[in-house]
């Protein structure tokens, strides 16, 4: 396998003084080389999430070949697994650095970042809502997207709206949708933690609304796990 195809799956990290896969100095155990894998080439993670990253040492060949290989990091932002490559994060607003060794041959750090996770999901508003007869959408949807970090709000997250109920058969039945003309819509938080652009219900022209409606509001981590206080929910009453 060429050098070309071995960096469409790996990230080759070589010391600083290596000009390509081939003529490089052997540390000791005919390894040469040392490749690291990761998400992308800067990934990020949250306070408390993990990243597993992972390597193989080669030989002059450019082959993978059995040696004792050890993770390091001289950064607080993160803690890595010497024996394993389990990355988690620790400070927010920061960038860790790891390396790997193998021998006297150490790679060049791969750099994380690390961001605030968010902790809770908080209607901050009225949930119950009544858009007047004449009136043709509701008061914003107030949510808000927070951390228990010094962090305090979280800007550039994202909350996501739906209506629940009622339950359409599809989008062109509705009867109310968000500021999307959907019934479902991704809000961007600000600097206070809040939508960016004001998230209302509005009615549908020329059809008739229901009584009442629902719309859910939710967020996730990066892991994909939802964020405590998803699924609350603001009723808008039609008059």
């Amino acid at each position: 396998m060429s050098c070309t195809a071995r960096r469409r799956a790996w990230l080759l990290l070589l010391p600083a003084a290596a000009p390509a896969c081939s003529g490089l100095t052997d540390s000791g155990g005919g390894v040469i080389a040392i490749e690291i894998r990761a998400p992308s080439a800067s990934p990020t993670i949250e306070v408390g999430d993990t990243l597993q990253l992972s390597a193989r040492a080669l030989d002059r060949n450019g082959d993978s070949i059995a040696a004792p290989l050890s993770w390091r990091t001289a950064d607080t932002t993160i803690t890595v697994d010497a024996a394993t490559g389990r990355v988690v994060g620790v400070t927010p607003g920061a960038i860790g650095r790891v390396q790997v060794v193998a021998g006297t041959l150490a790679s060049d750090p791969i750099s994380i970042n690390v961001v605030s996770r968010p902790d809770s999901v908080i209607a901050v508003g009225p949930t119950a809502l009544v858009v007047p007869l004449g009136g043709t959408e509701s008061a914003p949807l107030q949510a808000e997207l927070t951390t228990n970090l010094p962090a305090g709000p979280l800007a550039g997250r994202t909350l996501i709206f739906t209506v629940v109920d009622p339950v359409f058969a599809s989008v062109a039945g509705r009867t109310v949708e968000l500021p999307n003309a959907q019934l479902a819509d991704t809000a961007t938080t600000g600097g206070d933690g809040l939508p960016t652009v004001p998230i209302v219900l509005r009615r549908v022209v020329g059809v008739a609304q229901p009584a009442t409606a629902t719309v859910e509001v939710r967020a996730s981590r990066r892991s994909g796990a939802p964020v405590p206080g998803s699924g609350q929910r603001f009723v808008v009453t039609f008059q």
